[in-house]
């Protein structure tokens, strides 16, 4: 994928691996937004998982937001889990929020999961943050209903209980994927 104009100074293209420390930061931030929320313990001890992201620049993509001095705004982690692709994560630093940062990025992993073949786009998210399954909601997702989620989604729910996460305030969420005309 070739850079992505956002706005007139601010691009989406795949992430270097020498980018892959300065994530840390972005995820810093970004989580820093849960102390307001009943998840606030997101916001404490956020480990900096260099392994994570090299896995994903391996295994999956890393799409980074930057501006027109290379500095880093935002990035998004995909990768394929069921046969579907997946947006494992999504981060947008806080002073560049709300300019449609993470929407764009969420057009690069659709247009890499197109590129794979997936017909749809899958994620796990919290029910009440408004910047989370309402947000999605509005660019189009939707819930997946409980009989519907597949082993491998059902896998994701467990590993993500097993590092604290309260499942009950998750939802998964799907986006039928159209190919282009």
């Amino acid at each position: 994928m070739s850079n992505s104009p956002i706005s007139n100074d601010c691009f989406v293209r795949l992430a270097r691996a020498d980018e892959l420390p300065a994530l840390f930061e972005v995820e810093r931030e970004a989580s820093l937004l849960f102390k307001e929320t009943i998840h606030f313990a997101l916001a404490e001890n956020i480990p900096n998982d260099q392994a994570k992201y090299r896995r994903f620049l391996r295994e999956g993509v890393i799409y980074v937001a930057i501006d027109d001095h290379e500095n880093l705004l935002g990035f998004a982690l995909a990768e394929e889990i069921g046969c579907q692709g997946f947006l494992t994560e999504l981060y947008v630093h806080p002073k560049y929020g709300r300019r449609g940062i993470g929407r764009q990025l969420i057009e690069a992993v659709k247009e890499w999961c197109l590129g794979r073949g997936y017909n749809e786009i899958r994620l796990t998210t919290f029910m009440d943050v408004v910047w989370n399954a309402p947000y999605y909601a509005r660019l189009g997702f939707q819930p997946i209903k409980e009989e519907d989620l597949t082993e491998a989604l059902l896998e994701v729910r467990r590993s993500e209980a097993v590092w604290g996460f309260d499942v009950s305030k998750t939802v998964f969420m799907t986006l039928r994927l159209a190919p282009p005309p």
